[in-house]
C-alpha cells in the first residue's frame, strides 16, 4: 500500500515520526500566518484610517470579549478544549 516506505504495513520497517511531525508543524505554522497578521495589523490600520480614539475602542472591546469568553469557558466548562469535557 505505501509507495514511499515498503514494508510499513507489514511491520518490517519503522515509521518516520520526525517527518510526520515536521510536515504537520510546517503546515500549521503556515496556516497561522494570516490570522496572526490580521490580529497584529487591525489596530494599526484602523488607527491610521480612523484615528486613535477608534483604535482604542476596538482594542478595549476585544479585551472585554476575551474576558467574557474566558469566564464563560471557565465557569460553565463549555470551552471545546477543556479536558474534562473531552473525557466525559
Amino acid at each position: 500500500m505505501s509507495l514511499l516506505h515498503p514494508g510499513l504495513m507489514e511491520g518490517t520497517t519503522r515509521p518516520d515520526y520526525k517527518a510526520c511531525v515536521a510536515i504537520s508543524t510546517n503546515a500549521s505554522l503556515s496556516e497561522m500566518i494570516p490570522p496572526g497578521a490580521l490580529v497584529m495589523l487591525t489596530p494599526v490600520i484602523v488607527g491610521t484610517l480612523f484615528g486613535v480614539q477608534v483604535r482604542l475602542h476596538i482594542v478595549n472591546s476585544s479585551y472585554i470579549f476575551m474576558v467574557l469568553a474566558a469566564s464563560l469557558c471557565a465557569r460553565q466548562k463549555t470551552c471545546p478544549r477543556h479536558p474534562r469535557a473531552v473525557l466525559d
